[in-house]
Order: structure tokens, then C-alpha cells, then sequence
């Protein structure tokens, strides 16, 4: 696995959230005790904070994907967003973003946006979750990014990943 982007064409590194790829730990639990639904909503207020600069950056819909390992990550986080006061003046144009930008690895194999948001999700009861992340799953969600990958996740969870920490150590 390789973590290598290309440099930022001038005209867009002003947009860009931050300077560089980040790890951005952010602990967690998830709603759901059972372990089916591994949305964790403190990382989902994180991103609609990112998204919400992102739009402001851009005057607009933003290059820039979130991808998750899991389907009810996403939905977590649509839903989070769709809700998020500070992106209640976009709307609808908020709500194709979604449509488009927001998915699980497989929608956006062969796609590749500015910036990537890798929104890992799952917290400690979830273990067995976080050691399916396999290293395509990682690869392909960290080579949708042109410029900048944003990963949000627990470390003290996905530590278990040996795939999401060879990232982690690599960012």
C-alpha cells in the first residue's frame, strides 16, 4: 500500500480544509449496542463540521468524497448532514452532493475527488467489523484522493486493523 498524492495545483490549495493528510482520532461509541449499525455520531459531527468549511471554501459543493468501510456509516452520516444547521442554506444542492459524494468504497472505484474523507466509524464492541477492513478496501479508498485524505476514526480501535493502522502510521 502506497500513500502518495499529487501536489496541489495553486488555484486549488486555498480550498483544501487542511495543509496536508491527517489522521483525525476521534473517539467514539456507536448507537448501536448490537454491532450492526457501526455509525459513531461524534465522528459524524466532526465531518459536517469539514463539510460545512468545505462548502464555504468552494462557494458550493465541494470536490471531495466521504467513504466509509460500511453502508450504515454512510447512512449515518447523510442523515447527520441533511441535519447539520450549518448546511441548511445549501439544500438541495447539499442533497445531490450527498447522493454523489457520499458512498461506501465500492461506489467509487475508479472516481477520484480533490479531497477524500475516510469516515471509518465503529467503536469498541465492534471489533470483528473493524478486522474485516481488508487492504483493498483501504487501497481503494485512499487512491480516490487527488490531493488530501482525511481519515476519522477511533485509534484505539482501529488499531485492531492491520491494514487502517499501516495508514495511520503512514499519514
Amino acid at each position: 500500500m502506497k500513500l502518495k498524492t499529487a501536489p496541489p495545483k495553486p488555484e486549488l490549495a486555498v480550498k483544501f480544509l487542511y495543509d496536508k493528510t491527517e489522521w483525525l482520532d476521534v473517539p467514539g461509541t456507536e448507537k448501536d449496542t448490537q454491532g450492526k449499525n457501526h455509525y459513531v455520531e461524534k465522528q459524524g459531527e466532526k465531518v459536517c463540521e469539514m463539510i460545512a468549511e468545505s462548502f464555504r471554501k468552494y462557494s458550493g459543493p465541494p470536490d471531495l468524497f466521504v467513504i466509509s468501510p460500511f453502508k450504515s456509516v454512510i447512512s449515518g452520516i447523510v442523515k447527520q448532514l441533511e441535519t447539520c444547521t450549518e448546511l441548511s442554506e445549501y439544500g438541495d444542492a447539499l442533497e445531490d452532493w450527498c447522493l454523489d459524494n457520499c458512498g461506501t468504497v465500492h461506489k467509487f472505484q475508479g472516481k477520484e475527488a480533490a479531497e477524500v474523507i475516510f469516515l471509518l466509524g465503529c467503536g469498541r464492541n465492534s471489533l470483528g467489523a473493524v478486522r474485516w477492513v481488508n487492504s483493498n478496501i483501504v487501497n481503494v479508498a485512499v487512491t480516490r484522493a487527488k490531493y488530501r485524505i482525511y481519515v476519522i476514526g477511533d485509534s484505539e480501535v482501529w488499531r485492531h486493523s492491520k491494514y487502517v493502522e499501516i495508514l495511520r502510521e503512514g499519514i
